[in-house]
This record gives C-alpha cells, sequence and structure tokens, in this order.
C-alpha cells in the first residue's frame, strides 16, 4: 500500500497533480459543506416537487442540477486520501476505492449514495407517464439526508470548531426536515398535487375542504405550503390550537403518527440534546466551583483565619476572572519541546525585550530561557517582594499595577509602576538584598523569571555571560 506522511498533503496542487484530494485541505473541506447544504436542498425540494407542485420547470431544473452536484463528489469520493490507523496517509487509489465501497467505519455510504442517485423516475414511463409518477420515483434522493448528518459529524469531531454550534446546526437540521416531510404528507392526504393548467381538487371532509385558499387558482404554492407546515410545526411540539385538526380517519392515524415523531425528534432528541449542551457550556465553571467550594471547607476545617481565608478566596475568583480557571503553567506540555520553546519566546518576548542585559544575545539563548518564565498572581495589597530579602527573580507586569513603598516605613508608596514595567532585575546577576518593598495596588499578573534558571541556561550558552 502506497502511504505518505501527513505533513506531505500540505498543498492543494501537490495533491492534484499526483490524483488525490486531502480532507484536510479548507477547499476540500468547504466542498463537503456544500455538497451537505446542497443534499439539504434536495431533500427540501423533492417532497415540495412531489407533494405540491410538479408542473414547475424551474423547480425541475433546480433538483436536477443538485443531482449533478452530488454525482460529482461521488467521483471526487474515488480520489480522496485517508488516513490509516498508524497516522498515514494513504494515495493508493485501489485502497481508496476499497475503503469508500467496503469501509468497515462506514459500511453503507456508497450503497446509500448509489442508492440516491438512481433514476427510478425512468420506471414512471411503464407506470404512469406524468410529472406526478416522475417526482414520486425520484424520493429515492432524501436519502442524501444522511449525508448531512455525515459531514456535520466530521465538523463536530474538530477541535477548531464549537461542538456547541455544530450540535444545534444538528438539531434544527433535523426538526426542520421532519416537519417539512409531516407538512408535505399532509396536504396530499387532503390535496393533490398541481396539474397542468393550474387546478388543485381537495377531497369532502378533509382538514382542507372549506379552506378556499387551497383550491383558488390564484393561490400560489408557498400559501399552500404554509397551511401544511403550520399543522406540522404545531402538532410536532404539541401546541395544536384546532384550527387545522384531522377530519377523517387517515389525517387521524397521519396525526398519531406527527405526535409520535414530535415526542421522538423535538421532545427526546433536540430538547435532550439542547439541554446537554446548554449544561456543557457551563459546566468549566461548575467544576471550578466544586473546586473552590472544596478549598473554602478545607480552609474551614483548618481552623485558617479570615483574613487569610479571604485572600486565598479572591485569589481564585481573580483566576476565573482573568483566565477562566486555567493554569497556564503546563498547558503546552504535550507539545514538543521546539514548540513549546517557540510559544515561550512569542509571549514572552516582551518581557526579554525590556531587560537591557538580554540585549545582542543568542537567539538559542533567549528561546530556551523563554521556557523558564513563570506566572504568578496577587491581590490588592499584596507584598510581592520586600525589603531587607535577598534578591533572586525579576518582575515582569503583565496585568495591574504596583507600588514600590519607601524605605523609611515601608508604608508610604514613593514610585507606581504599571503594565509592561520591570523591576527586580539586577537580581539576575547579583544576589544583592532587595533595596525597597513593592507591593500590588490592583490585582496583579507577574511574569517572573529567576536566577537560578538563567544560571542554567547559561550551561549551555556559556557565551551569555
Amino acid at each position: 500500500m502506497s502511504t505518505t506522511e501527513v505533513t506531505g498533503l500540505r498543498t492543494f496542487s501537490e495533491g492534484c497533480s499526483k490524483g488525490y484530494v486531502s480532507m484536510e485541505w479548507p477547499l476540500v473541506k468547504l466542498w463537503q459543506n456544500f455538497v451537505a447544504l446542497a443534499a439539504f436542498f434536495t431533500c427540501f425540494i423533492d417532497p415540495v416537487i412531489f407533494a405540491y407542485d410538479s408542473t414547475n420547470t424551474s423547480i425541475w431544473v433546480v433538483a436536477y442540477f443538485l443531482d449533478a452536484i452530488f454525482l460529482l463528489d461521488v467521483i471526487i469520493q474515488f480520489f480522496t486520501a485517508f488516513v490509516d490507523k498508524k497516522g498515514h496517509v494513504v494515495i493508493e487509489k485501489g485502497a481508496i476505492c476499497k475503503r469508500y465501497l467496503f469501509s468497515a467505519e462506514a459500511p453503507y455510504h456508497f450503497m446509500l449514495d448509489a442508492l440516491s442517485l438512481m433514476p427510478l423516475e425512468i420506471l414512471a414511463l411503464a407506470f404512469s407517464n406524468t410529472y406526478f409518477a416522475w417526482a414520486g420515483f425520484r424520493l429515492n434522493r432524501v436519502v442524501r439526508t444522511y449525508r448531512i448528518l455525515a459531514v456535520l459529524g466530521l465538523r463536530e469531531e474538530e477541535l477548531s470548531t464549537s461542538t456547541s454550534i455544530i450540535r444545534s446546526i444538528r438539531y434544527l437540521v433535523i426538526g426542520l426536515l421532519a416537519t417539512h416531510w409531516l407538512a408535505c404528507g399532509w396536504f396530499m392526504l387532503s390535496c393533490s398535487s398541481l396539474v397542468p393548467g393550474g387546478e388543485v381538487t381537495c377531497a369532502n371532509e378533509t382538514w382542507a375542504y372549506g379552506l378556499e385558499d387551497m383550491t383558488n387558482v390564484n393561490t400560489t404554492t408557498g400559501t399552500r405550503y404554509m397551511y401544511a407546515f403550520y399543522w406540522g410545526s404545531a402538532t410536532v411540539t404539541s401546541t395544536g390550537y384546532g384550527d387545522i385538526s384531522a377530519m377523517v380517519t387517515e389525517e387521524q392515524w397521519f396525526s398519531v403518527l406527527a405526535m409520535l415523531v414530535g415526542i421522538a425528534v423535538f421532545f427526546g432528541m433536540l430538547l435532550g440534546g439542547l439541554t446537554s449542551t446548554l449544561t456543557n457550556l457551563d459546566s468549566q465553571r461548575a467544576k471550578y466551583v466544586h473546586r473552590l467550594n472544596s478549598v473554602k471547607d478545607n480552609l474551614v476545617d483548618t481552623s485558617v483565619n479570615k483574613e487569610l481565608r479571604q485572600l486565598v478566596i479572591g485569589y481564585y475568583n481573580y483566576l476565573w476572572l482573568s483566565r477562566r480557571g486555567v493554569q497556564q503553567e503546563g498547558i503546552f506540555s504535550m507539545l514538543p519541546l521546539c514548540f513549546q520553546a517557540e510559544i515561550s519566546r512569542t509571549t514572552n518576548k516582551a518581557v526579554l525585550e525590556k531587560v537591557s542585559i538580554f540585549d545582542e544575545i543568542d537567539e538559542g539563548f533567549l528561546r530556551m530561557l523563554s521556557l523558564n518564565i513563570y506566572h504568578e498572581l496577587y491581590l490588592p495589597g499584596q507584598i510581592i517582594i520586600s525589603r531587607g530579602d535577598t534578591g533572586h527573580s525579576m518582575f515582569f507586569i503583565n496585568r495591574g499595577a504596583v507600588e514600590i513603598l519607601s524605605d523609611q516605613d515601608d508604608e508610604t508608596p514613593v514610585a507606581f509602576l504599571q503594565q509592561s514595567k520591570v523591576f527586580g532585575e539586577i537580581s539576575l546577576l547579583y544576589s544583592l538584598p532587595r533595596t525597597a518593598t513593592v507591593r500590588a495596588v490592583t490585582h496583579s499578573d507577574l511574569m517572573v523569571l529567576d536566577k537560578a534558571d538563567v544560571n542554567k541556561v547559561l550551561r549551555y550558552y556559556p557565551e551569555g555571560r
């Protein structure tokens, strides 16, 4: 089997020159979304042609144009590379065809595609050569509903997309199509499809009997459809107002079916799914609140004084407001070291540029040094460094503000430092006592670099001394 590494599918021109496409290409993903949209319109248009108006030439042109799009997509499937279980991209034509035809992951995709493309309407020539019969044999196209759900499933698996949005779209599609198909069936129970000459006939004693709009020659197909769609929406959501209701046995049975569909789709799938989606949207906050409550209980159990408890709780509140509770340390630990260094160099660039001792230093040294910069959060009034302590760290104000206190009483502010300012950098060179006390004025997010980490990096880059 011919395979290539995943990185070998980076360019569109390279793949086309070799006769394959990749599902990872943005253009191919856009095409998949377009095909799903075309499938949705097919599932919408063909029932309308069958139930309401099979004489409109324009809508027939649109229907067969959508068929052509789907046929082109089926052809593309035979040239679409895939990733095997070992993480390699398979580009061999035989393997691609075998996967599409007989894949255990999606065993029915080709059969469903083929079924939805079969020109069954040709059979109408043998039975009843009418527009209505022709439209009826075309209903195999609604099988393409599966393609809509399959594409939405692919988008949901991508980490770059919002799961809640994709699921909401899926529920909306299922709900609309279910209601639409019921509306088409409901209309057909009472009235005939439009025939050449513009006539629609409705049976006596049915739901449409007495509604002048249903049989009026000047009434549009859209108006007739709205009556049926109104009934379908009211019935599947169990909000039926009774103004349009079942009058004969067939309509009563169909209404029961519609209500069962409503229970399964709207109350079972849609409401349950939307409830789950809304719950998941708040899951991160719920987990964080649970963690905070555990901290509060532990502080009370260990008899920590009230002032310190308030400081700790204040820290957790600020951590949630500033970072949504996410600890940045170790967030990229799963990445290769080269990626970690590149990200750290980019995010910590401002820190290193503010310190003159790092001017004209080797880029590799700065990249490795940036890996050792870490964050510390301080609450208003909290002491960051104390006068007289031996210094061993440099601080960069990423967010917030601090004040330098007088060396006379360690209480009176004599200087004020805001975002992007640096203090304590001399401690990276000399282990001298701090000459002043520094206190946080607001919630302060500081980026810290320790002398010990600088010395560790200097072992690998002695020329930096």
